[in-house]
């Protein structure tokens, strides 16, 4: 009879040379950039609860283990197969890659906690990495060797998807766990991290264990749970069953989106309209009602029901009938919205594709909308919020702040109870005060440059920008054309020919990623213009979209809606036969004045009276 054999291990204690190989019927690796933002903070949050920038490393003994969950293996010859638990190995993996270059480029006063055994084994001089998926091989060798691995022409799903949630663990790990702190966290996540790790000593019976686990009920989900309370309290049989049926087909309709995306919708809904508590930032602090309703909202909900007016039974079935659905239907709206462009709500969907993550951005979207509004009032305060969120990602960005939870969370979940039920015109005076408060402005646009790191942010910049332009010229353009575009270099990476304006390559390199530096051209016209200088490539310019055809002197010949666009806004265009120094500077400056008008505190005032 097959042997199974379960233990509590150490993420160390799981990884550590070994090598594990993937069932087929969960090959590919398909987390989202929400599932990952969610582990950080997590990972992150748990750690800094206990950490002490005056500690000794040996006292992390001593902090708080964090549960990841089971792992299902089966032995297969010398190697282990993964039946449950491959979506965190491979993204834990990635965040030991992170790590691994962080304590190479930020070396620690307290020493490096190596994690590079954890990632990969060596035999005989060959590097293996612990996930033996040959199609992945090459994209993990390249993101430990230098964090980046180009994606033109890939098809791969997995590969595609682990070039971009090592993108999101970039954008996302926080500012406080700094080079002092980086081993320390290492060696948190090496040892503190527990599964429990069940090995079969063959597949069928190893599947067996993740189908037990995963479809026959033996785990009810937080939603599960909810419902079952919710509906417990509904005394009329009739009425009970009704519910019961609105309940199931609303979660149906979650499930079109997600498996999952039923706790993301009561997260949301509960810290938008019911949460009243934050743990606050100091060292040992407790989780409270935001906190603790990310992770067990179920359970929040039955010790804090009156918070959502529920002191009767007699009250629970108008919350399931009516408020329930209500915000449901509202979420699945926020979806839509965020998903398509050629919808009422741009400025909504423009935040889906750079903004802040949806664990912070959707309970302030939900926040001030009650069941009374109307659908004008409703889309009014989405489109108020997503203004903001747009401005709060932009206004950063330019000027290297962090996005990550842990840098605004504080005042995101603050702002949530701040705009609560608020009034269209209440909600558009907080957010505006808001962003003109803000301690940075877009003037960072002046020292802003490309980079690895922010590449995804720079892409937006400039499609919002070109759509923007063409659109006030009259011009059909769509965001989601320009974000597929490739962002281009009006200086080819030629030093030699700049080397009467740049003592140094250092200066030019950093001239030349300005954003008054960069357009977005079709993939196939950036690759063929790569080398090319700048008159050549000007008469390509002229060819495509409006912002880059601007740099051409016919754009302002036989252009009546531009020339004339640009003389109302009294923007800075000008065309650019030659392309030195200052006229990057001065293009630089285009874009500032650009970016003036699209992320204005002004908007609010204009979207509360449309």
């Amino acid at each position: 009879m097959p042997n199974i054999d379960a233990d509590d291990v150490t993420l160390r204690s799981l990884l550590d040379g070994q090598k594990f190989t993937i069932g087929y019927f969960q090959r590919e690796y398909r987390w989202e950039e929400g599932h990952i933002v969610q582990l950080i903070d997590d990972l992150t949050s748990a750690f800094l609860n206990d950490y002490g920038p005056e500690h000794d490393r040996r006292e992390v003994v001593r902090y708080d283990t964090y549960y990841m969950g089971p792992v299902v293996l089966s032995r297969e010859d010398a190697h282990l197969s993964v039946i449950d638990g491959q979506q965190r190995i491979t993204s834990l993996t990635l965040l030991l890659i992170y790590l691994h270059h962080r304590q190479k480029q930020d070396p620690s006063p307290r020493g490096a906690e190596s994690v590079e055994n954890l990632i990969y084994s060596e035999t005989f001089g060959e590097k293996a990495y612990n996930m033996q998926v040959t199609e992945r091989e090459a994209c993990l060798e390249a993101l430990f060797a230098t964090g980046d691995y180009n994606l033109d022409g890939e098809q791969d799903e997995s590969v595609r998807n682990l070039v971009d949630r090592y993108g999101d663990i970039n954008a996302t790990f926080p500012d406080e766990i700094d080079a002092r702190a980086l081993p320390y966290f290492a060696s948190w996540l090496k040892e503190k991290l527990i599964f429990v790790k069940i090995v079969a000593d063959d597949e069928e019976k190893a599947y067996t264990i993740f189908e037990t686990m995963n479809d026959r009920g033996m785990r009810l989900s937080p939603t599960d749970m909810l419902k079952g309370y919710l509906l417990s309290r509904i005394r009329d049989g009739d009425k009970r069953n009704k519910m019961n049926d609105l309940w199931k087909k609303a979660i149906a309709k979650l499930h079109e989106w997600h498996k999952e995306e039923d706790l993301e919708f009561f997260r949301a809904w509960f810290r938008a309209k019911y949460a009243e508590t934050i743990r606050q930032a100091t060292r040992g602090a407790v989780n409270e009602d935001f906190e603790k309703i990310g992770t067990a909202f179920h359970t929040w909900f039955k010790s804090r029901e009156t918070l959502a007016g529920l002191n009767s039974d007699s009250e629970f079935l108008p919350f399931v009938e009516r408020t329930f659905r209500f915000y449901c239907e509202l979420y699945l709206r926020i979806r839509d919205a965020r998903d398509a462009e050629k919808n009422a709500l741009p400025r909504l969907y423009a935040t889906d594709w750079f903004g802040v993550a949806g664990s912070l951005a959707l309970p302030l979207l939900i926040a001030p909308i009650s069941l009374a509004d109307s659908e004008d009032t409703r889309n009014k305060k989405l489109e108020l919020v997503a203004h903001f969120l747009d401005c709060l990602v932009v206004y950063r960005s330019v000027n290297h702040r962090a996005l990550g939870q842990s840098s605004i969370r504080y005042t995101m979940y603050s702002l949530v109870k701040e705009v609560r039920n608020a009034t269209v015109n209440k909600l558009a005076s907080i957010l505006k005060r808001q962003v003109k408060a803000f301690e940075y402005g877009l003037d960072g646009i002046q020292s802003f440059t490309l980079n690895q790191k922010n590449k995804k942010f720079v892409r937006y910049f400039l499609a919002r920008v070109t759509a923007y332009v063409e659109k006030e010229c009259g011009v059909i353009s769509h965001l989601d054309d320009y974000m597929a575009f490739e962002i281009e270099h009006i200086w080819a990476d030629a030093y030699d020919r700049h080397t009467n304006e740049f003592d140094q390559q250092t200066d030019f390199d950093w001239c030349r990623n300005t954003l008054g530096g960069l357009i977005l051209l079709p993939k196939p016209i950036n690759q063929s213009l790569t080398d090319a200088p700048y008159k050549k490539k000007l008469r390509h310019y002229v060819q495509e979209n409006l912002l880059a055809k601007s740099l051409h002197e016919d754009c302002y010949e036989r252009n009546p809606k531009f020339t004339r666009w640009i003389r109302a806004v009294d923007l800075p265009f000008r065309p650019h036969v030659e392309f030195k120094r200052s006229d990057v500077e001065k293009r630089t400056g285009l874009y500032q004045a650009v970016a003036e008008i699209i992320w204005s505190p002004d908007q609010f005032d204009e979207i509360a009276n449309s």
